[in-house]
Order: C-alpha cells, then structure tokens, then sequence
C-alpha cells in the first residue's frame, strides 16, 4: 500500500491490484492501479489495464479495452514536465500537511 518510486522500469502485471501511487522512467499498467502514475518517459495502459488517478508523462499509450478514470497530462517538453511535477509535488506536501489523503487534483 506504499508508494512505488523507481529509477527505472515499472511494470504492473494483469492480476495486480495496488492503492500506490507509482513513478519511474517508463511504466506499464496492466492491473489495477489505485492512485496517480508519474513516468518521465512514458506509460503504457494494456487493454487489461485500469487506472484511477492522475497520469502524468511525456508519452502515453493506452490500448483499446483499458479504463482510465482522471486527468492525463502529457508534457511535450523539459519545461512543461518540470512544472506539471513541480505542481504535483507541492499539492501533494500540501495535501500531507493537512492530513488528507487520496489522489491529486489541481
């Protein structure tokens, strides 16, 4: 039920059911996922895959069949990605200092 953060690759198998928020370079999501993915290069969402939260990347694919149920923002360039985490981390200190948990909404 903790966070995921890796430096590197991500992957959620279809049987998987996770409450986490998951970041890493590339992540692909064919379980279930209950929370926001961050990827710096890209996520992919399998048809088997469900995620509810935010998603936010420099690419994103997401087969015919997945549900996503959030917001998607997809960051074209360095500026673009830096501000999109830089927002989501203050939200996110902001949300823990208050004691409320749950997904992330600008």
């Amino acid at each position: 039920m903790g966070d995921i953060k890796a430096k590197g690759r991500v992957v959620i198998g279809e049987k998987a059911r996770m409450k986490s928020n998951i970041s890493g370079t590339a992540v692909t999501v064919g379980g279930v996922v209950v929370g926001n993915v961050l990827a710096s290069e890209r996520i992919i969402v399998l048809a088997t895959g469900l995620v509810m939260g935010d998603i936010i990347t420099r690419r994103i694919q997401a087969d015919e069949g997945c549900f996503i149920h959030g917001r998607v923002l997809v960051c074209k360039t360095d500026d673009a990605w830096n501000s999109a985490i830089s927002e989501y981390r203050d939200v996110v200190k902001i949300r823990e200092s208050l004691g409320l948990a749950g997904e992330y909404r600008s």
